[in-house]
C-alpha cells in the first residue's frame, strides 16, 4: 500500500490472483478511505470497472463534487456501486463504456501538441541563469568522453543522473557556473540517489548531501565529510558546444 491506493478516487492494489479495486477515497481537509469495490480482477475486468465507475460518476455527480461525497449519497452506498458497476444491475454498462471510448478517442494532450507546434514553442525558453566556466579544461574530444546532457537542460544548484558506459553518474551545475560529476551511488545507503541531493558548502567547499541519510560529500574530492574514509569517485566533466561531457575516472 505504498502508493496509498485507499486514499485515491480510484486505487488499485495487486494480488496473487489479479487486482483489488478501491473507489471513493480522497485526502484534503475531509479525508476518506476508499472502499473495496471488487477483488482479484483480471486486467480487462479491472479497466472495464474503472471506466464504468468514472463515467457513471461524471454523469451523475454534482459539479466539483468529490467521488467520496457522491458515493456516500448513493442509496445503498458501496453495495449499490458494486451492483451497478460490476453486476450491471441498471443495464448501463455498455453505455458507460461507450462514453469512455468516445472520451479516449477525442482526447488531446496540449503538451504534446505544443511540442509539435513551432509557434507555441516560441513562448517557452530553456536555459540557465549562469555562464558555464570551463577555464583550463580540455574540450571533450578524444577517447573516453561521453555527451550526457544539453547544458540547457541543467538547473543551477541541482543535479541530474546520467549513465556513462554503464556507470551511474551524478552531474551538477552550481550557481557559479562550475560543473561537477561524481558517482551517483551513495556508498552509505547503496542507492543511486546523490543526483537528488541538496547542494551546500562548507567553508567555501561545494558539497552535496545525500537525500537518504544526509551524509555530505565534497564535489571536488568526493570525500564524505561526515564519515571518514568513505568517498565517491570524481569524474572529469566539461562543456563542449552546448553539451556536458563526462569521462569516467577509470578511463583517464
Amino acid at each position: 500500500e505504498c502508493a496509498e491506493a485507499q486514499s485515491k478516487d480510484v486505487g488499485v492494489i495487486a494480488t496473487e490472483r489479479g487486482w483489488n479495486l478501491y473507489v471513493g477515497g480522497n485526502g484534503g481537509m475531509r479525508p476518506a478511505h476508499a472502499e473495496l469495490l471488487a477483488e482479484d480482477l483480471d486486467d480487462a475486468a479491472l479497466v472495464r470497472a474503472i471506466d464504468r465507475y468514472l463515467m457513471w460518476y461524471v454523469r451523475s455527480a454534482e459539479r466539483l463534487e468529490r467521488t467520496a461525497t457522491w458515493q456516500r449519497k448513493l442509496p445503498g452506498g458501496i453495495e449499490f456501486v458494486r451492483r451497478v458497476v460490476i453486476d450491471d444491475a441498471l443495464g448501463l454498462g455498455d453505455s458507460l463504456e461507450a462514453d469512455m471510448s468516445r472520451h479516449v478517442a477525442g482526447y488531446r494532450c496540449e503538451w504534446t501538441e505544443t511540442l509539435a507546434d513551432p509557434v507555441r514553442m516560441e513562448r517557452f525558453t530553456t536555459g540557465t541563469a549562469v555562464a558555464i566556466r570551463c577555464a583550463d579544461r580540455k574540450l571533450s574530444s578524444g577517447p573516453g568522453w561521453s555527451a550526457v546532457r544539453s547544458v540547457a537542460r541543467l538547473t543551477p544548484n541541482r543535479g541530474v543522473a546520467a549513465s556513462v558506459d554503464g556507470v551511474d553518474v551524478a552531474v551538477f551545475l552550481l550557481a557559479d557556473g562550475t560543473l561537477h560529476a561524481i558517482d551517483n551511488v551513495d556508498p552509505i545507503s547503496g542507492t543511486s540517489i546523490l543526483s537528488r541531493g541538496l547542494i551546500g558548502d562548507i567553508d567555501g567547499t561545494a558539497t552535496v548531501a545525500s537525500p537518504m541519510y544526509k551524509q555530505r560529500f565534497e564535489l571536488g574530492s568526493g570525500s564524505c565529510v561526515d564519515v571518514p574514509g568513505v568517498a565517491v569517485r570524481v569524474h572529469d566533466v566539461v562543456l563542449d558546444r552546448g553539451w556536458v561531457h563526462v569521462r569516467l575516472a577509470t578511463a583517464r
